[in-house]
């Protein structure tokens, strides 16, 4: 991915600089010496981190308000938060190595929503579909399936149902059961750490229900092939 692109502002646990919620990352340690084989500019450079997946560096640069843009090495795992903008921050030779800049100029375009309370940018596609088609259409707007991550997450999501449609409607979240074992995955193939069941759920009736929808206020698992609403959200574009 090339070019000035827009940051997705996810959900903000904090707003102190530096600071940073283990619950909503599995990155290393987040270090201030820079790598100089990086050829960076440390005179805007915030903070680097190893072993980071880039949902997690964009959670780590939206949590700092200070950070206004960052570099991400999909082969190497390292962000790298700046307090610029200037996209010619690292070396070229640095760019030809694969690395990738965003920037948080932009939360969200479009017909995607933005909520400063929670930092989320999202879509409510009225129209149902089953739950491939509801990811296809989310992929095909830049953005993902929406994969609540928390409780102010599902009661906002819920206010928006309300509002929109019928408080009872039924929703797709962004997880599915994969495998043998019915390991819940995000999209990213990472495991659902917010599930939210509700009684005796999940239980796979009739051994169909490999997808989870958001019923009431709490999750169930059912056929993949329902037509029903769904939201997605956009991290980056």
């Amino acid at each position: 991915m090339t070019g000035t692109c827009s940051l997705y502002a996810v959900v903000v646990l904090s707003l102190t600089t530096g600071s940073f919620s283990q619950d909503v990352s599995t990155c290393s340690t987040w270090v201030q010496d820079l790598d100089s084989e990086n050829n960076l500019d440390t005179s805007v450079t915030l903070w680097e981190k190893n072993d980071c997946p880039l949902i997690d560096c964009a959670l780590r640069c939206n949590q700092d308000p200070s950070c206004l843009s960052y570099f991400y090495s999909p082969t190497l795992q390292i962000c790298i938060g700046t307090q610029s903008y200037k996209r010619g921050l690292p070396s070229s030779k640095t760019i030809d190595q694969g690395w990738q800049y965003y920037t948080k100029q932009q939360y969200c375009d479009g017909d995607y929503v933005y909520e400063l309370s929670l930092g989320l940018c999202y879509k409510l596609h009225v129209e149902g579909k089953n739950f491939n088609d509801a990811m296809t259409a989310c992929e095909a707007e830049g953005a993902k399936m929406m994969a609540l991550r928390n409780q102010n997450e599902l009661i906002y999501i819920k206010t928006v149902i309300s509002r929109e449609m019928n408080a009872d409607n039924d929703v797709y979240i962004g997880i599915r059961a994969i495998g043998v074992n019915r390991d819940w995955k995000l999209f990213n193939g990472q495991n659902g750490t917010y599930l939210p069941w509700s009684s005796e759920e999940p239980n796979n009736l009739n051994g169909d229900q490999s997808c989870v929808i958001l019923c009431n206020t709490k999750y169930c698992d059912d056929p993949c092939s329902r037509i029903i609403p769904f939201f997605c959200q956009r991290f980056i574009k």
